[in-house]
């Protein structure tokens, strides 16, 4: 117990020793040398407060900065024609209060803080000049110590022409093919372009969003891969209560935000921004012909079902707006010779066109899932 007393005994003499070191330099520093105090604390590394404070505990008379009458007719005049007492502070470095209390002293009445300080008219073409080399209106109102809209102003008043302001563009944190669905001309793409109208969300704000089951997050790897994306795709858990039972459940997430993406989501599905996708949702005749399985492929795999309970009785089922219903009935009919069936509502908006029978749906099935490259591994098995 001792010999840890006396190790911290040692330790505060140390610090001691080391205080009153620095308090005698400070002391030196201020007294012989004529430092300010505020050069000291930069040398030290210490506030400007702790070295006053140091020189107030020894008795040490604190020095006033004086500027001379001279200098106060400058700062008086350098106001009057429109300089900001905070750059006159800067200039002469002192105190902004210090530049007030001199101007207060010479009977200057203070400007109010919206003023706009007047430009010299004389300097007009300089201006002009300075505007239409390349500098910006910021870069001349921070030269002259005034607002930028006093630079627009004298501009406007001499019928100058003014560049739009171009807002810097944000570097974006994850890269992505912004021109991916510009054209839909693959089998990829238009698979892509249903799977997004079935199972995905595109916001005002451009944002893409799709969200699946956790067992089926190597489809979303699919398509952040075919978008050359390196966006996170997250994990999600959630409670969910039905019938009284509590079941946790397990999605995951890719969230990709494009402005050009998400219009051209929205220009080959003909959505409105204001709208979303399941207030109305029309099947794309105008993508090419060749291309119509992908997309149906996609709405089966989105939101569309396989049910069979026997090798014999087999059903498929697309479900979606009944214009897409629509669209799906009369292309699955001219390429697979499907039965004419009609399209019924579910719920909501919700309605579903559904095919049965053995050789009818493995008819279908065989047209979708023929060659394709893009496909939903646990429908397809």
């Amino acid at each position: 117990m001792q010999i840890i007393e006396r190790k911290i005994n040692i330790k505060r003499n140390k610090a001691d020793m080391t205080q009153k070191g620095l308090t005698e330099d400070i002391i030196k520093r201020y007294v012989s040398s004529a430092e300010s105090a505020e050069t000291i604390s930069k040398v030290y590394d210490i506030s400007k407060k702790k070295v006053l404070d140091i020189l107030r505990e020894n008795s040490i008379e604190i020095r006033k900065q004086k500027l001379t009458t001279k200098q106060h007719q400058e700062i008086t005049t350098a106001y009057t024609n429109g300089k900001s007492s905070y750059a006159i502070a800067k200039e002469y470095k002192v105190s902004k209060q210090a530049i007030l209390y001199i101007l207060n002293k010479m009977n200057i009445s203070r400007r109010p803080a919206s003023f706009n300080r007047k430009v010299p008219i004389e300097d007009t073409p300089i201006i002009i000049e300075q505007y239409l080399s390349g500098q910006s209106t910021v870069e001349i109102a921070k030269y002259y110590d005034c607002d930028c809209s006093q630079i627009s102003k004298i501009l406007r008043k001499n019928k100058v022409q003014t560049r739009i302001q171009i807002p810097p563009i944000k570097k974006r944190s994850y890269k992505v093919n912004d021109t991916y669905f510009r054209s839909i001309d693959h089998e990829s793409k238009a698979y892509w372009l249903a799977f997004i109208a079935s199972d995905g969300f595109v916001s005002s704000y451009n944002i893409l969003s799709v969200k699946l089951q956790r067992r089926d997050k190597d489809h979303l790897i699919l398509l952040r891969k075919r978008l050359s994306s390196n966006n996170i795709i997250y994990d999600y858990s959630t409670n969910a209560t039905f019938n009284g039972v509590t079941r946790q459940y397990y999605s995951s997430t890719l969230t990709i935000k494009s402005l050009e993406l998400c219009e051209n989501i929205r220009k080959h599905l003909n959505l409105d921004p204001k709208y979303t996708k399941t207030e109305r949702l029309d099947f794309p005749f105008h993508l090419p012909p060749n291309l119509y399985r992908h997309f149906i492929r996609a709405m089966l795999d989105g939101d569309g079902n396989i049910n069979y309970s026997s090798l014999n009785s087999v059903k498929v089922s697309f479900y979606g707006t009944k214009e897409m219903c629509e669209g799906i009935k009369k292309i699955v009919r001219t390429y697979c010779g499907a039965s004419d069936i009609g399209v019924k509502k579910c719920n909501g908006e919700v309605f579903v066109i559904r095919w049965a029978g053995r050789k009818q749906v493995l008819r279908i099935l065989d047209w979708l899932y023929l060659d394709c490259s893009d496909y939903l591994v646990r429908k397809y098995n």
